[in-house]
């Protein structure tokens, strides 16, 4: 299968990421990455599991 490459900007934790969400859970609101289909609990940088790669502006 070819693959491709989607180029955002490089957020600097998940609470700035594009690709993340927030959900109701109940009477809360959660931050979501539908990447790793899990709940972001910290938003001061990074999940550690991040598939975001940075790339080299040439």
């Amino acid at each position: 299968m070819p693959r491709a490459i989607l180029e955002i900007d490089m957020p600097d934790n998940c609470l700035k990421c594009t690709i993340s969400d927030f959900e109701m859970s109940g009477s809360s609101e959660n931050l979501f990455c539908p990447v790793l289909s899990i709940e972001i609990e910290n938003f001061i940088e990074r999940h550690k599991d991040c598939p975001l790669k940075e790339v080299k502006s040439e």
